[in-house]
């Protein structure tokens, strides 16, 4: 006597792991991808899918982006405090130039 694999729905999880990640490959909405594979968490579902080549480069690109932006913001932050060093400076030169 085996189990009934059809009446408590019970499937491979190698085939599960495939399907989902055939549907993300797709482009498929993952409500949809949840839907067909009978998942109700996105955190239970994440354990079937994982990341295609194409969706590491986009997100690969985005993290280089956003450090790059980060820098940068760091760099203008810091040759404004340089800048207003410098005007602060020289309203004391002034200042003490007046007295």
């Amino acid at each position: 006597m085996g189990i009934n694999c059809t009446t408590k729905r019970i499937i491979d999880h190698s085939i599960q792991k495939h399907i989902a990640q055939k549907l993300n490959n797709a482009g498929v909405d993952i409500q949809a991808e949840m839907s067909i594979t009978k998942h109700r968490t996105i955190e239970a579902y994440n354990i079937y899918r994982s990341q295609n080549k194409q969706q590491q480069i986009v997100i690969t690109k985005l993290v280089v982006l956003l450090s790059m932006m980060k820098v940068n913001d760091h760099i203008t932050d810091n040759q404004n405090n340089e800048g207003k060093k410098m005007i602060n400076d020289k309203v004391n030169e002034n200042k003490n130039d007046n007295r």
